[in-house]
Order: C-alpha cells, then sequence, then structure tokens
C-alpha cells in the first residue's frame, strides 16, 4: 500500500479525497533561526515541480 494512505478514522468517504503530501525535507522542529526556514522555503519554491 504504497502511495495511498487509509481513511480509517474519517466516518465519510466525501471527506477524505485520497490525497496526500510529501514534505519537502525533512521537519525543522528543532530550528530557532528564520533565515534558515526562509532559505529553505526558497531552495522549495525554486525546485521544479513534477505534477
Amino acid at each position: 500500500m504504497t502511495g495511498f494512505v487509509y481513511p480509517a478514522y474519517h466516518r465519510s468517504t466525501r471527506y477524505y479525497d485520497g490525497r496526500y503530501w510529501t514534505m519537502w525535507k525533512l521537519p525543522m522542529f528543532s530550528c530557532t533561526d528564520a533565515t534558515q526556514v526562509l532559505k529553505e522555503l526558497e531552495e522549495c519554491c525554486d525546485e521544479p515541480t513534477s505534477s
């Protein structure tokens, strides 16, 4: 079941539309410098998309 998120906890199938999001990189939970976050955001926006 790679690439599919099973809607086990949703009662209505209309709420869940079978989509999922991929992450750009690992989360930056321990980051305390805003410039690092902005740099990663700029890199993400500059990356060409495949869809």
